[in-house]
C-alpha cells in the first residue's frame, strides 16, 4: 500500500472555515476534520451560536463545539476564515477575546498533531541503532514543539502523566549523566 503525499489544500484538516450549506441555508464556522467527495466533517458551531461560544470559552465553560458531518450536496460554498483588511477573521476574533487559539481547542480529539498544525510534515525521523531512550527524549521533544511546549496536550498526546513528562524533562535537563547507571548505581 502506497501513501499519497499530502496535498498542500487550503481546505486540509485542521484548516479553519466558514461552511455555507443549502436546504435549509446555514452557515458554521469551525476546522476541517475531513473533506471528501462524500461530504465534509467539521467540529464547529453555527455561525449564529459564534459569540455565545466565545463567551463560553472565556467563562471556562465545558467546551461544546459539535462534530457535524454535512453531504456534499449540502455544502453550497466552503471559505477559508480569513480577514478581510481591517476586519478580523473569526478566529482571530476568538483568539482576542478567549486568549486562545481556536484550531487546536477544536481539532485535538480528533486529528494527529501534524493535521492540527497544518503542517504535511511533521514527523520524527529515528535511525536505526538509537537507543530507546534517545528515541523516546526525541519524540517526547518534538511532541512537545508540535503542541507549542503545551505540556498537557503533549502528556494526552503521548499517553502518559503529566508528571511522567515532567520528571523526563527534568532528567533531560540533568544530562546523561544523572540517569545512566548500571545495576549497583556506580557510573558508566
Amino acid at each position: 500500500m502506497t501513501h499519497e503525499p499530502h496535498s498542500a489544500s487550503p481546505f486540509r484538516a485542521g484548516a479553519i472555515v466558514i461552511a455555507t450549506l443549502a436546504n435549509p441555508r446555514e452557515k458554521f464556522w469551525g476546522a476541517v476534520l475531513q473533506l471528501s467527495a462524500v461530504g465534509l466533517s467539521l467540529r464547529g458551531v453555527d455561525l449564529s451560536s459564534f459569540d455565545d461560544f466565545i463567551s463560553q470559552i472565556r467563562d471556562g465553560e465545558p467546551f461544546a463545539a459539535g462534530v457535524m458531518f454535512f453531504p456534499m450536496h449540502r455544502v453550497e460554498r466552503l471559505e477559508l476564515d480569513l480577514p478581510e483588511g481591517s476586519i478580523p477573521s473569526l478566529a482571530q476574533r476568538f483568539a482576542q477575546k478567549t486568549g486562545q487559539d481556536p484550531a487546536p481547542l477544536l481539532v485535538s480529539e480528533f486529528l494527529p498533531v501534524n493535521a492540527q498544525n497544518g503542517k504535511d510534515d511533521d514527523t520524527l525521523q529515528i535511525c536505526v541503532g538509537t537507543s530507546v531512550g534517545e528515541a523516546e527524549r526525541l519524540l517526547i521533544l518534538r511532541t512537545l514543539e508540535a503542541t507549542s511546549n503545551n505540556k498537557t496536550r503533549a502528556a494526552e498526546i503521548l499517553k502518559i502523566s503529566l508528571k511522567t513528562l515532567h520528571n523526563k524533562l527534568h532528567e533531560y535537563e540533568q544530562g546523561p549523566e544523572a540517569h545512566e547507571s548500571d545495576a549497583d548505581g556506580d557510573p558508566r
